[in-house]
């Protein structure tokens, strides 16, 4: 698999680029707790490379200096410029059930909420629901 780590090749498009997406703040949250609550960690890593999941075997066996087979355990994060597992040190299995637990009872949360409100002493500010 012949892959590019050249940070520089899309500096025009990174610039350039305008999204689409009109979502708030909290709605962007409220997918991003959900997708992550999901997630079948069992079987895909998350590519920051991509955007997407890929099979974590696929990255577990990619050829590259810094990957090893084994740190690929619970959480497995591609590490987008050396393509080692970026979230290694989660080797616990009472840790990761513990990172799984706090996205799902954050998601609970926020739709228990229904709203977001402004909280004139923190830096997270978003439009009502």
């Amino acid at each position: 698999m012949e892959t590019s780590t050249d940070v520089q090749e899309d500096i025009e498009f990174i610039k350039d680029f305008k999204s689409d997406n009109t979502n708030c703040l909290g709605d962007l949250l409220i997918g991003f707790l959900n997708y992550y609550s999901h997630f079948n960690y069992a079987e895909f890593a998350i590519s920051v490379r991509t955007g997407s999941r890929l099979p974590i075997d696929e990255c577990r066996y990619l050829k590259a200096p810094k990957n090893d087979v084994n740190q690929w355990k619970y959480l497995c994060i591609e590490e987008p410029f050396n393509f080692s597992n970026t979230a290694r040190s989660v080797f616990d299995a009472d840790k990761f059930k513990f990172i799984k637990d706090v996205f799902m009872f954050s998601l609970l949360g926020v739709v228990e909420n229904q709203k977001f409100e402004h909280d004139p002493t923190g830096p997270f500010a978003v439009s009502q629901r």
